[in-house]
């Protein structure tokens, strides 16, 4: 999807993501011009009976906030780049040469910035430690990670393209 309207979770909202397929993902590319912010709590569960892998995009960077709460069972990508081109959005979707899907992240590379939690599950409106998501990718110019991140396969891809002494990954 991308959005023009800006891809925002305010501070007391619940966004729950339902598939409708097995092995269904979704991505949102924010196209606002600005970053987006993610404040409350972001749910990827299984109302529709599958419960999607997510994905945000945003060339301008997205936040975390301390108090937000993401729980994505299946797994989620935060990517501080550009997803706009019709490369990088037929990559996605495996309409491509390739048996599979990648992401091709060739321009605009921003802040990704992590201050609340990203788990597997929530009890109560508060994150399940002992339930990971099954991946968590944080990629962008810049990863800040403040927060808590609780998956079973956690990438962190910070600078991509930077020169040398420029880029820290610090786990």
């Amino acid at each position: 999807t991308k959005n023009a309207a800006a891809f925002n979770v305010g501070k007391n909202a619940t966004l729950v993501v339902t598939a409708t397929q097995d092995n269904g993902a979704i991505l949102n590319i924010d196209n606002s011009g600005s970053p987006s912010e993610i404040y409350g709590q972001m749910v990827a569960n299984d109302l529709a009976g599958f419960t999607p892998t997510l994905y945000v995009a945003n060339t301008n960077g997205i936040i975390v906030g301390p108090d937000a709460n993401i729980a994505v069972p299946r797994g989620i990508g935060l990517i501080g780049a550009s997803m706009t081109g019709a490369t990088a959005i037929n990559d996605f979707v495996r309409n491509n040469s390739t048996l599979g899907s990648f992401i091709n992240v060739t321009t605009g590379q921003s802040k990704v910035e992590v201050n609340g939690s990203i788990t597997g599950d929530l009890l109560n409106a508060a994150p399940v430690f002992n339930q990971p998501a099954t991946f968590v990718l944080l990629a962008g110019g810049d990863v800040v990670n403040t927060g808590n991140v609780f998956g079973s396969f956690v990438e962190v891809f910070a600078g991509m393209r930077a020169a040398p002494t420029k880029a820290t990954v610090n786990l």
